[in-house]
């Protein structure tokens, strides 16, 4: 007998317009900046200046002309950046089954194989898991009887770094930054990301990215098991019963998490951009 079976499961990634997301716009947070300004409040100092508040600082700096800083609000009210959209997506994991099962007049026997991709409602985030299994039960004689089991899986886990957090950027970071310039290239800001090295010391901000962070950063898993066990049994007329067995197994895993060198965590290291 040959079976085959499949599971698709969707899960959907969040949305602005769910009903228990309530974040501001765009244009109510430049609105918002401009509301915090007008107060004269005071920004931490290693905060990200970003949106109005960002603009209003280089101009209040001298860094950028009147016009320049009207021409920057306008485009942080509008960028309006769909950051769920962006950094994540509706997920699809799938799992097939394939099996073989019979039996003679001596012998029953099942075997199957199987894989399952998970994919993550983050983007760059999945799991692939393959599996087998065997049982072989066979009567040898009217005496002997013998059992043979075998199981083995092999897993790849692909994410991101625990401090890589898409999901908790969407959530936390407004919507008046944007994510790429008019060219079409990634937009940097300067941050600290990362609590690491001497960081805290340090009051340099380096450049970041979020989709920048995800494209080279990962924190990978690679795991495999296998198992093989097996009894023998001898019946001694209404005697006795006799049953040797014996099993082998092993498993290794492998793990690691990889910063790349243009990173806004390596750049905190080093004290200094990629280019430098």
């Amino acid at each position: 007998t040959i079976r085959y079976s499949n599971q698709t499961t969707l899960t959907r990634r969040p949305r602005y317009s769910d009903g228990d997301i309530k974040l501001m716009n765009s244009q109510e947070r430049v609105q918002f900046g401009k509301d915090l300004c007008d107060l004269h409040y005071v920004f931490p100092s290693n905060m990200p200046m970003v949106g109005y508040e960002g603009a209003f600082y280089r101009y209040e700096t001298g860094q950028t002309s009147y016009a320049d800083f009207l021409n920057e609000v306008r485009r942080y009210e509008t960028i309006n950046t769909d950051w769920f959209k962006e950094l994540t997506e509706d997920a699809v994991t799938m799992q097939h089954s394939l099996s073989v099962s019979g039996d003679s007049e001596a012998t029953r026997y099942y075997a199957s194989v199987g894989y399952t991709r998970q994919n993550d409602v983050i983007k760059t985030q999945y799991v692939d898991r393959y599996t087998v299994s065997m049982n072989v039960n066979s009567k040898l004689s009217q005496n002997f009887k013998a059992n043979l089991r075998v199981n083995g899986n092999v897993q790849k886990k692909n994410h991101l770094p625990s401090d890589v957090n898409p999901m908790d950027y969407a959530y936390n970071t407004t919507r008046a930054l944007p994510l790429y310039n008019t060219d079409g290239s990634l937009y940097y800001y300067d941050r600290h990301a990362y609590s690491v090295g001497n960081s805290q010391e340090n009051s340099r901000l380096c450049h970041y990215n979020i989709i920048n962070e995800m494209n080279n950063t990962s924190s990978e898993y690679d795991g495999n098991t296998m198992s093989v066990s097996g009894d023998l049994n001898y019946r001694l007329g209404n005697i006795a019963d006799f049953t040797a067995a014996a099993s082998y197994s092993r498993s290794s895993t492998l793990q690691a998490v990889w910063y790349g060198e243009n990173t806004n965590y390596v750049a905190i290291l080093k004290n200094g951009e990629a280019d430098e």
